[in-house]
């Protein structure tokens, strides 16, 4: 045979496409080996797509080149912060001090981070104390009369969570009949396990959006899920069957079609804080509620944007229309599309501990936007350039206090990672 025979038959098309199917398939199966499942590989190409080659994204954050932030800034502009908006003789912990009402929600997120055994403490006895008589726990207290108020949302949840972190962070016993109480309230508004969050406004920390009929939400449904695993963990009165009833449903409000979990059943919007449940049950109990491949197609459907993630968008990418909030904020501002430091640093490092490696690097990198932009732990960022919002800190919106526990979501990510 002559080399130029030789030669011919190497230069064929379909040797190369065999052999490159070959070393395809074999890739495929170290990945698939690697990373348990088909469904989870998946993901991550999505994810990678999303990240560097969606033309639909406009200057995604994670291909922005910013500055690192400085060694202990972080700690030093989260202590200036607890300073402004913690009162540890009240005891009394405020949103920012714009504020002046008193919220369980960001009292929970506060304490969460804050190595204060008498502050956690305190502070859930006063939302303890005002339990209505059904077993609610005020979600707040007005800012003039220090009256409680009830809305129907996450508070009873995030107290029921409050209990058990405190149990483990500092041996803080339950509250006893206050914890019995507010599981019985909880489980009389979720049958079969699914929480039903009626039409309205002030229905989850998105407290702006109207729900324009009775739905189960993703981050209400996770929290839900995470509370009863940790009291049926503590030997509080919830049944396993009732944790995974609830777990369950959480895990069903993936939508296969849309490739992610929606703001809710009813409603196919983009949340950032859908996976906040599934991170709050890796903080508390070490394992997760959804699986990798639920989380990281999750995140690759996110809305992406120069300043951060869209925390909640049409299908699409697009923002709301403003009247679909109870406040007419423009599209790209506040809860219409904003990027909200907590939530996105959950999102990321919630992917981080489902195995996703460029998640640590992005946490790094969303903080380091709000710091080159001089909005390290504002309230929130507009993610539209048309917005004067987009260029420059709102002063009102400075000194956020749940902003602080993007510390322990750091902590939780170098604690489990390799």
């Amino acid at each position: 045979m002559s080399h130029v025979g030789l030669r011919e038959r190497a230069g064929h098309p379909w040797h190369w496409i065999v052999g490159a199917g070959i070393v395809i398939l074999l890739l495929s199966g170290v990945l698939i080996a690697r990373h348990g499942g088909p469904q989870h590989v998946l993901s991550v190409v999505r994810l990678r797509v999303a990240e560097w080659r969606d033309p639909a994204l406009l200057t995604p954050w994670p291909r922005r080149r910013v500055p690192p932030v400085p060694a202990g800034l972080l700690t030093r502009l989260a202590t200036e912060t607890w300073r402004r908006t913690v009162d540890t003789r009240a005891p009394a912990i405020y949103p920012s001090p714009s504020y002046g009402a008193i919220y369980l929600r960001d009292a929970f997120w506060v304490t969460g981070v804050l190595p204060d055994r008498s502050l956690a403490l305190g502070m859930r006895q006063l939302f303890a104390q005002a339990q209505h008589p059904n077993g609610q726990v005020p979600s707040h207290f007005d800012a003039w009369q220090r009256a409680p108020v009830y809305d129907t949302d996450e508070s009873t949840t995030l107290y029921v969570l409050w209990t058990c972190r405190d149990q483990q962070r500092f041996g803080t016993p339950p509250d006893g009949l206050s914890l019995q109480a507010a599981l019985r309230y909880l489980r009389s508004t979720a049958p079969h396990g699914s929480v039903l969050s009626p039409p309205g406004v002030r229905r989850s920390w998105l407290d702006t959006f109207r729900l324009q009929s009775t739905d189960t939400l993703s981050y209400t449904q996770g929290l839900y899920a995470a509370a009863l695993a940790c009291a049926h963990a503590m030997g509080a009165p919830v049944s396993l069957a009732q944790a995974q009833a609830a777990q369950r449903a959480y895990v069903a409000l993936y939508q296969a079609p849309l490739g992610y979990l929606p703001l809710g059943r009813h409603h196919p919007q983009t949340d950032v804080s859908s996976l906040v449940g599934d991170f709050v049950a890796l903080w508390l109990l070490r394992r997760p509620l959804l699986s990798d491949h639920v989380v990281l197609s999750t995140l690759a459907h996110l809305a992406v944007s120069p300043t951060g993630y869209k925390v909640i968008s049409q299908p699409n990418g697009t923002y709301l229309s403003p009247a679909a909030f109870s406040a007419l904020f423009p599209a790209g501002e506040y809860q219409n599309g904003g990027a909200w430091l907590l939530y996105d640093e959950i999102a990321l490092a919630d992917g981080a501990l489902h195995g996703w490696l460029p998640a640590r690097r992005l946490m790094a990198q969303r903080v380091a936007l709000d710091v080159a932009s001089g909005r390290l732990f504002d309230e929130y960022s507009c993610t539209d350039p048309a917005l004067p919002c987009f260029l420059a800190s709102i002063p009102a919106r400075k000194y956020t206090a749940w902003n602080t526990f993007v510390l322990e979501v750091n902590q939780v990510v170098a604690r489990r990672s390799p």
